[in-house]
Order: structure tokens, then sequence, then C-alpha cells
């Protein structure tokens, strides 16, 4: 078609056949897989899972994130 018919030519061809073709792909497996509507989670926030409850013994005090020195942000004592 262009006249290029050597092995460099066709090996860059191909390539660039293949990007372009293995981009589109992506691009279409994300929107209508990865990023579909159907997927949504609601609020788009952290996921708990089923057996979590707020207040358990793995969530956070109330004291705010800890500073240096065992003291937290509001000035209370974030240890005990």
């Amino acid at each position: 078609m262009l006249g290029f018919t050597s092995v460099l030519a066709d090996n860059i061809s191909s390539n660039v056949v293949g990007l372009v073709l293995g981009t589109a792909f992506r691009f279409a497996l994300y929107k209508w897989w990865v990023f579909a509507p159907h997927r949504g989670g609601g609020s788009g926030g952290p996921r708990v899972p089923p057996g979590a409850r707020a207040g358990g013994a793995d969530a956070p005090s109330d004291a705010g994130p800890a500073l240096p020195g065992g003291r937290a942000a509001d000035g209370t004592s974030a240890v005990g």
C-alpha cells in the first residue's frame, strides 16, 4: 500500500497495530466492566465488611490523630 516491504517496516507496523488494538480493548473493558454504573457501591467510600460494627475494638478513638509525645491534636492524651 505504502511501499514499505522490509522486515523492519513489518515489525514497526505490527507493533503499532497491536498497541492500538490493546489500548482500545483495555479502554472498552475498563469503561464497560470496571467503571460500569451497575457496579456502583453507593457513596463510593470504603467498603465495610458485613460483620464489622462501628465502635468496636478496632475503632479509632475520639481524641483525634496522635502527635509526637503521645498527645492528640486537641491537646488530650492519646495514650490510655
